[in-house]
């Protein structure tokens, strides 16, 4: 079986959407696939995505519906097909606009535990950075082996948070700095089946439940796991976004994660907002 689920919001940009695939691709653990919701995305960019996928060299494929136009309803048709049709156990959600340091998939996977939701947060390119980004230079590793650009760029431009970009090997920094948190954050979470499946099943008791009294009912907590499950996420503000997980459970519905004849209902787990501070 497969160990690891990408699922991914695919964004109406065709060039952070290639940057994207570019991080897959250097990704260094490779037993796992990819499943591209295309939610917010036209049917050219879904095209071009496509044509894209056999480079991956993992098992990839699109969900889509060829309604035109977007509602709440179909994004969480979409999503619950993506994740009813999981070949692993293990969901872990981010959007296009990341990019994914190559050791990304095998930390979330590392990371996890039973009882635990793992989230990260992303270091915030400039649209400078962005602009100069291309998919052979993301393969090439640029992120990470010319990172003094962006610290460079915190202190002399307007990259934001940018010592989330630094990967930690050492397992007692990783103890420092690994932290719970009481929220989700928007820009990548994981979480197993069985989990999914518990907090699932509580917000179906009652649609006004918070997110810390949701997590702490069912025994659930949150890591950020940020500095080892590194991404980079990019402000390119020439071609509108919509974040896709930020409060991306409680617009799954009704999605049975394998066990038949089961159903459940949204989580109520809402990603807590980030304010857009400079730190570095």
């Amino acid at each position: 079986m497969i160990q690891a689920s990408l699922i991914i919001s695919l964004q109406n940009n065709v060039l952070i959407n290639d940057l994207m695939l570019a991080s897959i691709e250097r990704q260094l653990f490779r037993d796992f696939e990819v499943i591209i919701v295309a939610d917010h995305a036209t049917s050219d960019v879904i095209r071009t995505v496509q044509t894209r996928l056999p480079l991956l060299n993992v098992p990839a494929r699109v969900v889509w519906s060829a309604d035109s136009g977007f509602t709440p309803s179909r994004e969480q048709q979409l999503i619950s097909t993506a994740i009813r049709n999981a070949e692993s156990t293990y969901c872990i959600f981010v959007d296009s606009s990341i990019i994914l340091h190559r050791e990304f998939i095998r930390e979330h996977l590392l990371q996890s535990t039973e009882g635990y939701i793992l989230t990260g947060q992303s270091v915030e390119l400039s649209e400078s950075i962005v602009s100069e980004l291309t998919a052979d230079e993301v393969r090439n590793g640029w992120l990470e082996y010319k990172y003094w650009r962006i610290l460079a760029d915190g202190v002399f431009g307007s990259s934001t948070h940018v010592m989330r970009g630094l990967y930690l090997h050492s397992n007692l920094m990783r103890k420092l700095v690994f932290t719970q948190v009481n929220d989700v954050y928007s820009q990548h979470f994981s979480l197993n089946v069985t989990d999914a499946e518990q907090l699932l099943l509580a917000s179906e008791q009652s649609r006004d439940i918070t997110t810390k009294n949701l997590l702490q009912d069912n025994d659930l907590q949150v890591i950020d796991i940020t500095n080892a499950a590194v991404s980079y996420h990019c402000n390119e503000n020439k071609q509108p976004t919509l974040q896709f997980s930020q409060g991306v459970l409680q617009r799954v519905k009704r999605i049975r994660y394998k066990v038949p004849e089961l159903g459940f209902q949204p989580a109520m787990v809402e990603a807590k907002r980030v304010k857009n501070k400079k730190r570095f």
